[in-house]
């Protein structure tokens, strides 16, 4: 924790099973010193995922530290301090900065119609900072038995074909384009264990092509449920998009709703499971990345074996 000006930099690190999972830093506005002698005033920010509540305590213009307090039943309250822009994005951001530096300076130069390079290093710039745009999304209460969204756009296309890569057999696919303006930051669809990873390189037909899924740069992805349903998505490269991002590593385990990667300008993504799940979305509907439920999952193998041996009656 350390103090700038009237502020508090605060960073919390949050540990998972021994693995870092979060590292979040706030800026928390520090109380007036007219507050001395008074109680502590106090602040909650709060971490990405999972959901944990921290209350920042301090009076008279001292941080006297942070404490978790409870969680997921106080998280409409929250004040969200999580990241604004992508960072895979900053280095097209500061390029943008650059050009649009240049030609404003250019068109200062030229006179006239020289406004007009102004005009269009501005308009890139702001294309370019709003498509990095990282928004908070806050997941449902509970994602264990739930498929969430794993990318903002829109459902094109929703078809049974066969897998032989992950699942290997019959299975339900369900596809989401994603638009220049869309966010295109990738989130966990489900609950698990990543068992398996591919970068493949390949051509870039436009997102919606039937074949994109098949020959287009992408990444592929699978989870293993703890019910022990395999899900498998792809983030797929589009005509415009050249570049893929894309953190899970076989042995994670992730959290539906969890950040994983991002494909920069207009893109697609797939998810595809087994036969007997059904996506409860509809061809056309807008959905948005770890928030939007598209279907359900069996309850985790533990669960189910507990609540069918209490159903069965003592002799």
């Amino acid at each position: 924790m350390g103090r700038f000006g009237s502020f508090w930099s605060v960073s919390v690190l949050h540990s998972s099973s021994g693995t870092i999972a979060r590292i979040s830093s706030c800026a928390v506005k520090r109380p007036s010193r007219s507050a001395a002698g008074s109680s502590n005033r106090s602040l909650a920010i709060t971490v990405s995922r999972p959901w944990l509540l921290f209350r920042v305590y301090g009076g008279g213009g001292t941080l006297s530290g942070v404490r978790i307090v409870d969680a997921a039943i106080q998280r409409r309250h929250l004040l969200s301090c999580t990241r604004v822009l992508a960072p895979e994005g900053f280095p097209l951001i500061a390029g943008a900065v650059v050009l649009a530096l240049a030609l404003a300076t250019l068109g200062f130069v030229l006179g006239g119609l020289g406004w007009i390079l102004t005009v269009l290093g501005a308009v890139a710039l702001g294309f370019t900072v709003w498509f990095f745009r990282d928004p908070v999304r806050i997941p449902p209460e509970d994602t264990s038995t739930l498929l969430l969204a794993p990318a903002d756009g829109k459902v094109i296309e929703m078809v049974e074909e066969h897998d032989s890569l992950y699942i290997r057999g019959h299975v339900r696919r369900l596809s989401i384009f994603l638009s220049p303006l869309s966010v295109h930051v990738n989130r966990i669809p489900a609950d698990g264990v990543v068992e398996f990873h591919r970068y493949v390189p390949g051509e870039y037909l436009v997102a919606w092509h039937p074949k994109a899924s098949e020959k287009n740069e992408r990444s592929e992805i699978g989870v293993r449920h703890p019910s022990g349903t395999p899900v498998l998505f792809k983030q797929i490269a589009g005509a415009v998009a050249r570049r893929i991002v894309y953190y899970p590593r076989p042995g994670d385990r992730v959290k539906a709703g969890d950040r994983f990667g991002i494909v920069k300008f207009g893109s697609r993504m797939d998810v595809i499971v087994p036969p007997q799940i059904e996506f409860d979305v509809e061809i056309g509907q807008r959905v948005q990345a770890g928030v939007t439920v598209i279907g359900r999952l069996p309850v985790e193998v533990g669960v189910s074996e507990a609540v069918d041996a209490a159903a069965v009656p003592s002799a």
